[in-house]
């Protein structure tokens, strides 16, 4: 099972204050699930996690099969296989709200360290537009709830705007540079159906200080499912 940079960082830097009930949209190889089911440990929340590629889900069910916790995954493939439009319309009317939503969009770019087959990921672009995933996404929020994405950075500003006019809060931001010294790439940002109880939280994580050495910043937040970072600790 290969990893990507941008699930780690989602997996790893998602808030999970409070969060019983979360959902995963487009949960690839079921990476970011797992790692949300192995930071809720304590709390035992229970992860859901849907993909619209049936490759991709059987291989993620696959995997949550395989994993220490498995009871708190997906067990079975139509739990997996479903697009975010067809887990709304099948949503019970008194279903609460999941806490927690995260989301890292399909799309593909050739300077940023990742292992996705760039016709598969082309191909998936079109399948979930961020303007929909908003809209989706908050009629399965819970009142509390909240919504986490990672996505490139250019795209930061239309998707903020489209999640205020969607009735969300900006909570906090962090925008991910490669080195020191390039231009943010990625952008981890978290919505809230509610206002958020503070400032707007905005900060910046550096992913290398040079070529293949990461920063203490980044082996930090994986340390938790880096070996080789849980080491050094």
């Amino acid at each position: 099972m290969k990893v990507g940079t941008d699930a780690v960082l989602l997996g790893a830097w998602t808030p999970l204050r409070g969060a019983a009930r979360i959902l995963d949209v487009g949960t690839g190889c079921g990476i970011v699930a797992m790692m949300l089911a192995q930071r809720t440990l304590a709390t035992r929340a229970n992860i859901s996690a849907i993909e619209i590629d049936l490759p991709a889900a059987e291989e993620a069910l696959e995997n949550f099969r395989d994993c220490p916790w498995p009871e708190r995954l997906p067990r079975d493939l139509p739990e997996v296989h479903c697009s975010l439009q067809q887990l709304t319309d099948a949503i019970d009317t008194n279903f609460s709200g999941f806490d927690i939503v995260v989301c890292n969009p399909p799309f593909f770019d050739p300077s940023w360290p990742s292992p996705a087959n760039a016709r598969r990921v082309a191909r998936q672009k079109g399948s979930l537009s961020v303007e929909s995933l908003v809209r989706e996404t908050r009629s399965l929020l819970s009142d509390s709830g909240r919504l986490c994405l990672v996505l490139p950075f250019e795209q930061s500003g239309p998707t903020v705007e489209l999640s205020l006019a969607a009735g969300l809060s900006l909570w906090s931001q962090v925008d991910v540079r490669p080195t020191p010294d390039s231009p943010p790439k990625r952008v981890l940002l978290e919505f809230g159906r509610q206002r958020s109880p503070q400032a707007i939280a905005k900060s910046e994580l550096v992913l290398e200080t040079t070529r293949h050495q990461h920063s203490d910043e980044f082996a930090a937040l994986a340390k938790d499912f880096h070996l080789r970072y849980a080491a050094q600790d």
